[in-house]
């Protein structure tokens, strides 16, 4: 059951009613009992979602919808994932109606339950305001309650008696409110989001649902406000109320730019600093404008900034929460990416992706750079290589930490352990329940050295491999990225979910899952590419997926996992109503099934997904030609491969295009926008789309590749330089077929050698991008004029040395 069927839409709030559907009030008239007086009857109502599933339970679906008459709580029993319900949809339920302690109901077994989802209302219901009186007094003297179930909101409470749960407690909370009517009760679930949030000091306003809890005959008694997000706890702050989060744009190694919107027009000021007491200001104290954007400049080089914005107007200041920033590093990082299967080279412009590689030895070798510090965060663990890896980092003196899903097996993390290596798993202090349907930590990825005070040797590796036997097998992409800010931001990471920066986890604040906060810097630029990482579930992975697919101009090239969020493939549907001749081309793994809600089959519309099947189905396959006991294990997305003006994107990492993935489990991903690396992706992407059964075009136009030393020897191939002419920073990218220790040096026009980006640098098979900056070994800028980069190697076995070089032109 899911959504769309945007023919039966009307204009307004709700749906026409069915001929035999009730107004849902009819359900709220009792017997003198406070029984309903249809109970046991099958019922149909249509009605708008004001609590969407994943709420007030991880388990049962526990959906509110409402309609222009009532409110009616809709429950089933185990049943999380057999129906969707997002927040302001419009469904048509049928169900029996039944009563538990006090409050109606419809439902209780998903056999007798049916939900037609026909996708987003025009309007979501407001809050009906009342008093916590009159909540009290819901039940009336004829025995109906019209207010059951509502959204209501109470103004201008305060706490009267109570413990908020500002830590996530393992039970429900009560709190007694008081509004000057009378004392009400305010119901803190322990699944929804308000449970672990801040206590609201002073006067405050609360919306949530009216609901009833009464375990004894007769049922007029008990009601009681239940939040269901934080926003529901709206403290009275003055000011302009500000919209959203604040942005990051603009990153350099001294300035970056802040922008954010306020409802009413007030001052543009931000504060910022190197912890929150912050300490500076910048911006324009006498503004009076809605949207806003704050220059911040003399910034530190690779520097981790705390910042919060604030808007000024008659009535007051108001402030965001604490955000942290990264500047760009004044090291020049690199960037590797890597493929576990083939790719086809005919596709590429400039570059060979690097192609059939180890990814558990390359995670192995970069544990064998770290000189201070490894944090591991993997849902699976069961490599040799790795474990030997971590183990002899631990020795050498490195700090190692490890976590791993507790639904996986952890041998090899107690290996570790019996050698000192502290590790903690997915349901350490009561983060992650035992059972599957609380969430998994999927993440993948390494960082190294992210304790070290030198800010050039910081490393993180990330993407979609396992760190298994199993996984080793699988069709992965993976990405090796040195950079100190991104190294912080995947460190503030594990560190919340640690509990601790440092060696010990610590229960009292460990947070996974649901319980985390957006505590990560998002924006880097990294030798002049802009790249974002987001982490799951806090950061709206999914709307960021919607937001590149929403940029595309060309096409849209994704190769999954798994896929079941059809709000992404909406997201491409909408794309392609706007540009008709879109290509949306995709590979899922073979193992997809309709009856689960696999996307793959609306897309290529199949009547199982009726009603949802596409009428014009997508370039989309299953990838049988793989080995069944191998995955096509990605979870990539490619928009507008090759085209440079439409800003080329590529989004990777662990995160599945799955609720479970945006709404319970630990992932990371990352989007970089750049044209060779989307270049890099359409190559790997080309033959998993070819071996499946594709033969539409792919990327076809001419990025416009300057000019390269085109070496096709046993080691090297395509030295490149972009961008050229330059300023400040330029990319030298190559390939390397094999493990081996290289430089890179960039000399002026006379030969004179300037820098040193790489000596004796072991690197593994693949793809490379090094930046330089235009400096020299001293940091002197250099001036305007023609220069080399040269890379060299020697060939594995007989030592001969193979060079490459290109060209670079410095504009000052």
């Amino acid at each position: 059951m899911k959504r769309i069927l945007s023919a039966i839409l009307v204009a307004g709030l709700f749906v026409s009613l069915p001929a035999y559907a009730i107004d849902i009030i009819d359900l709220h008239q009792n017997d003198a009992s406070g029984v309903p007086t249809m109970l046991g009857q099958t019922v149909t109502v249509t009605g708008v979602v004001t609590v969407p599933k994943m709420v007030f339970s991880d388990y049962s679906l526990e959906i509110y919808i409402q309609d222009a008459t009532a409110g009616i709580n809709i429950y089933v029993s185990s049943a999380i994932d057999d129906y969707e319900a997002a927040l302001g949809d419009s469904l048509t339920v049928t169900a029996p109606v039944a009563h538990y302690q006090g409050l109606t109901e419809l439902g209780t077994a998903s056999a007798d339950v049916t939900i037609v989802n026909h996708g987003p209302a025009s309007v979501i219901p407001d809050p009906m305001v009342i008093t916590c009186a009159e909540m009290n007094a819901s039940y009336l003297a004829d025995n109906t309650e019209p207010n059951e179930s509502r959204l209501i909101r109470i103004n201008g409470v305060t706490i009267d008696s109570g413990t908020w749960p500002t830590v996530p407690s393992s039970s429900n909370s009560f709190i007694d409110i008081d509004d000057g009517t009378g004392i009400g009760l305010l119901f803190i679930d322990k699944d929804c989001e308000v449970n672990g949030s801040p206590a609201p000091t002073g006067s405050f306003d609360v919306i949530g649902i009216l609901k009833q809890y009464d375990s004894s005959s007769p049922h007029t008694d008990g009601y009681e406000i239940l939040p269901r997000y934080i926003g529901d706890v709206v403290v009275d702050i003055p000011g302009p109320p500000i919209l959203g989060f604040p942005l990051v744009r603009n990153v350099t190694q001294t300035s970056v730019d802040i922008l954010f919107e306020t409802l009413d027009p007030g001052s543009s000021e931000v504060e910022y600093g190197l912890d929150d007491s912050y300490g500076n200001t910048a911006g324009d104290a006498g503004a009076s404008e809605t949207d806003h954007l704050v220059p911040l400049s003399g910034l530190t080089p690779g520097t981790l900034y705390h910042f919060r914005v604030k808007s000024t107007d008659s009535s007051g200041t108001n402030y965001s929460d604490d955000r942290v920033l990264v500047t760009a590093s004044a090291i020049p990082g690199q960037i590797h990416i890597a493929m576990s299967n083939s790719a086809d080279h005919s596709y590429a412009d400039g570059e060979n992706v690097a192609e059939n590689q180890n990814i558990s030895q390359i995670v192995s070798d970069l544990i064998g750079m770290a000189t201070v510090s490894v944090d591991a965060a993997m849902y699976s663990f069961s490599t040799t290589n790795v474990r030997d890896a971590l183990i002899d980092a631990h020795q050498r003196g490195c700090q190692v930490r490890i976590i791993i899903d507790a639904n996986n097996s952890s041998s090899y993390a107690d290996q570790c352990a019996a050698y000192g290596i502290p590790y903690i798993r997915s349901t350490f202090a009561g983060n992650h329940g035992a059972d599957e349907n609380y969430g998994y930590m999927h993440n993948k990825f390494i960082v190294i050295d992210g304790f070290d005070v030198d800010t050039g040797n910081n490393w993180v590796w990330a993407g979609s491999a396992n760190l298994s036997y199993s996984g080793d097998g699988d069709t992965n992409n993976t990405f090796r990225i040195q950079d100190y800010g991104l190294s912080q931001a995947y460190t503030l990471e594990f560190d919340e979910m640690w509990g601790n920066h440092g060696p010990g986890p610590n229960p009292w604040y460990s947070k996974m899952g649901s319980n985390k906060i957006d505590n990560t810097p998002h924006e880097f630029m990294i030798n002049g590419i802009r790249i974002e990482q987001y982490m799951s579930p806090t950061d709206q992975v999914r709307y960021h997926i919607q937001q590149t697919i929403g940029s595309a101009d060309h096409s849209v090239y994704f190769c999954i996992y798994a896929f079941t969020d059809y709000h992404i493939t909406d997201a491409m549907k909408n794309r392609r109503y706007d540009i008709p001749e879109l290509e949306i081309r995709g590979v899922f793994d073979e193992g997809q099934n309709c009856s689960t809600g696999s996307q793959y089959y609306d897309m290529i519309g199949d009547p199982c997904a009726d009603p949802y099947a596409w009428d014009t189905p997508a370039d989309v396959w299953l990838d049988t030609f793989l080995p069944s006991s191998n995955l096509l294990h990605h979870k990539y997305l490619v928009v507008d491969a090759n085209w440079e003006n439409s800003d080329p994107m590529v989004l990777a990492g662990s995160h599945n295009w799955s609720f479970s993935a945006e709404t319970k489990n630990d992932e990371n991903t990352v989007i970089f926008h750049d044209v060779g690396i989307s270049n890099l992706y359409l190559q790997e992407f080309a033959d998993r789309y070819h071996e499946s059964g594709g033969t539409g075009p792919l990327g076809e136009v001419d990025v416009g590749v300057e000019e390269h030393d085109d070496v096709s020897g046993r080691l090297l191939s395509r030295v490149n330089g972009y961008p050229n002419p330059f300023n400040p920073f330029t990319n030298i990218t190559f390939t390397t077929k094999k493990m081996a220790p290289i430089d890179v040096r960039v000399f002026d026009a006379t030969g004179r050698l300037v820098r040193v980006l790489a000596e004796d640098q072991n690197m593994e098979a693949g793809y490379h991008i090094l930046g330089w900056d235009g400096k020299n070994d001293a940091g002197k800028a250099q001036p305007s004029g023609v220069y080399f980069a040269r890379v060299s190697g020697q060939v594995p076995g007989d030592g001969s040395l193979e060079t490459g070089q290109v060209k670079l032109v410095l504009v000052q």
